[in-house]
């Protein structure tokens, strides 16, 4: 596949947008970049079967979860963020912002389930979207979900995003074979919300 100069332009300029937005302060939460010293709360997060059960196998060991911190943010920063909660001094989860092909981006998370039911998905996921929403020129933020995790279909539909389509016999991280499905949100239905607000 060869991309043409306008298109390779236009990645270039959202990459140095994000790339100049790496710590977001919240109200409670600041989004940052993992580093080594994170490692304890990191593994605590990676190391939980309960928050990984729709996602990658949980880590038995500290050495697992270094690795993975070390080959999946460390080494290739860009877009991840370690969710720091500003009371309790501690990364309680990760959410990440990846680039699509059609003037889009995709976006993960997962969280620490002592700090569920609290709203800190939300306002973590939320700052995500208005990054990529008002620092981007891009108009569609997506998320990939397994049908059966409902607390996370929640979510997406709580901040706007509409389903969008259903890929089925998907094998994920664990190996398990699953309904996939993806779920879109326009910058546009962000403006008309906005608008209704004022109303």
């Amino acid at each position: 596949m060869t991309l043409s100069t306008d298109k390779i332009m236009d990645e270039t300029v959202e990459i140095l947008s994000l790339a100049k937005n790496r710590t977001l302060d919240l109200e409670r939460l600041i989004l940052r970049a993992l580093t080594q010293a994170d490692l304890s709360d990191y593994h605590e997060l990676t190391s939980d079967d309960a928050a990984l059960k729709y996602d990658y196998p949980a880590h038995q060991t500290i050495e697992e979860s270094e690795e993975m911190l070390v080959k999946w943010h460390l080494s290739i920063p860009f877009g991840k963020y370690g969710v720091y909660h500003k009371k309790d001094a501690k990364i309680i989860g990760s959410v990440s912002i990846r680039l699509g092909e059609n003037a889009d981006a995709y976006i993960g998370y997962t969280f620490n389930q002592n700090y569920w039911h609290k709203g800190y998905a939300t306002e973590a996921v939320s700052a995500l979207i208005q990054l990529v929403f008002t620092q981007t020129k891009l108009s569609l933020v997506l998320a990939e979900v397994d049908q059966e995790n409902t607390a996370s279909v929640s979510l997406l539909k709580r901040l706007g995003f509409k389903f969008l389509t259903r890929k089925e016999n998907i094998k994920n991280a664990r190996g398990r074979l699953i309904a996939e499905d993806t779920y879109l949100l326009e910058k546009s239905e962000i403006r008309n919300q906005q608008s209704k607000m004022i109303k």
